[in-house]
């Protein structure tokens, strides 16, 4: 991947990861019967997108065995895929 020319934010090390760790939760639920609107995830990628093609964020789904970061792409959609490795084992998540 080419990551000189695309700025991702690394919210994994935010000053606050409580709170930062409150709204991914919210997020990645919302839309989700009982939470947030998909408006609330929806501007949250609109505030980090004024200043950035994409983010790392924590995985708020894991256990403490089993811990993932999320890569979430705002901007350039239409290449990723060039980035990928081809001969890289494909995971059914």
């Amino acid at each position: 991947m080419p990551s000189m020319e695309v700025r991702i934010a690394d919210l994994r090390t935010s000053v606050c990861p409580p709170l930062l760790n409150h709204v991914m939760w919210f997020a990645e639920n919302a839309g989700e019967e009982g939470a947030a609107l998909l408006s609330f995830s929806q501007r949250v990628a609109q505030i980090i997108g004024r200043h950035f093609d994409g983010f790392l964020a924590p995985g708020v789904r894991g256990s403490p065995c089993r811990e993932y970061d999320n890569v979430v792409l705002l901007a350039r959609l239409d290449e990723w895929e060039s980035w990928l490795v081809k001969s890289a084992p494909k995971e059914a998540v």
